[in-house]
C-alpha cells in the first residue's frame, strides 16, 4: 500500500475520506477471506488512519489477530474501537466473544 496515498486522501474532504475507508475495507475483507490475515490487518490499519472512527475497520483487524492466535491484542484492540468509534456495538460484541 502506498502511504502517500494515504496521507493525500487524510488531506481531503469526509466523502473522499470515507470512500478511501470502503475500498480499504472491501480489499482487506478480500485478503481476509484469503485467509491472508497479516496483508488484511495491514490494510485494515491503513484504514484506520483514514478513518479511526470507523467500527468496522477495528472489528476486522481485531478478527486478523485472532485469526492468528493473538487474542490478547484482538482484545486491545476491540476495546480500543470501543473508545474511538463510541458507541461501537459490533466491538462490544467482539470483545465478549473472544472473552467467553
Amino acid at each position: 500500500m502506498n502511504t502517500q496515498w494515504v496521507q493525500d486522501v487524510m488531506n481531503t474532504d469526509e466523502e473522499r475520506r470515507a470512500r478511501a475507508a470502503d475500498l480499504l475495507y472491501a480489499q482487506g475483507l478480500q485478503m481476509h477471506g484469503e485467509e491472508r490475515y497479516a496483508d488484511a490487518a495491514a490494510v485494515f490499519r491503513l484504514m484506520l488512519r483514514v478513518a479511526p472512527t470507523d467500527e468496522r475497520g477495528w472489528v476486522a483487524l481485531g478478527d486478523c489477530h485472532q485469526r492468528v492466535g493473538q487474542n490478547q491484542v484482538a482484545l486491545e484492540l476491540y476495546g480500543a474501537g470501543m473508545i474511538a468509534a463510541e458507541p461501537a456495538p459490533l466491538c462490544a460484541i467482539a470483545r465478549f466473544r473472544t472473552l467467553w
